[in-house]
């Protein structure tokens, strides 16, 4: 068997466990310490688990690990993983009042495409969709997939924080050193709470200039 039908029904063995187990991608990473990307792949077919990784899988639905790596004939497979994507395009197009027309255009796909996406009615939705339906709605793939709560771009520290994630342990100890060692060289620089020890150095400040800002702090209404 090639190595992308493995991919495929393992992703769609993980998919139907958790719909069985009314859990979603961001459960799977709290619950396990894994990364959004790497759920991701999984649920997608990008990517397989090693063995330890299937195993701490079935451990944590209860199941064996055959359950997951072996093709099963099990109920509503079809239907289970797009769900809750579904959900998020039609609430999200609706609330850019774009029509299933204005966003079929957008992406290049037919009418009856977007109605298949927000029903659920496709086992898989590659990244090669996904992306451009993101962008098309002004949010992320990530929140789209139901892994993310903020629909915006990431911010720095989650970027920084998935990546972390991704190293193994050595990699994760070198990484902290690394960054005790750049904390040194760009330490984050706080802004000065206003006082009068920040006088302007630019003109030459008057007891008149003082009594003004004096004045100002002391309005209740400032």
């Amino acid at each position: 068997m090639a190595e992308d039908e493995y991919k495929r029904i393992f992703a769609k063995n993980l998919r139907y466990y958790m719909e069985q187990n009314n859990k979603n991608q961001m459960d799977l990473m709290q619950d396990l310490n894994l990364s959004s990307s790497t759920v991701s792949n999984w649920c997608t077919g990008l990517k397989l688990p090693r063995m330890d990784k299937v195993q701490m899988l079935a451990d944590y639905f209860g199941i064996l690990k055959s359950d997951l790596i072996e093709e099963k004939n099990l109920p509503n497979q079809s239907r289970c993983y797009n769900k809750e994507i579904g959900i998020k395009l039609k609430q999200r197009r609706l609330e850019l009042e774009l029509t299933v027309d204005d966003l079929a255009t957008m992406i290049g796909k037919s009418r009856a495409t977007i109605y298949r996406y927000e029903n659920g009615d496709i086992e898989s939705m590659p990244t090669t969709v996904l992306e451009p339906l993101a962008l098309a709605l002004q949010t992320t793939p990530a929140y789209l997939m139901g892994w993310k709560e903020n629909m915006f771009e990431d911010s720095s520290s989650d970027i920084a924080m998935n990546l972390f994630k991704e190293l193994n342990d050595e990699g994760q100890e070198r990484a902290i050193d690394n960054m005790m060692l750049l904390k040194k060289v760009y330490p984050r620089v706080r802004e000065p709470l206003l006082n009068a020890a920040h006088e302007r150095t630019d003109i030459e400040v008057t007891d008149e200039m003082r009594q003004h800002d004096d004045d100002i702090m002391d309005d209740e209404n400032f």
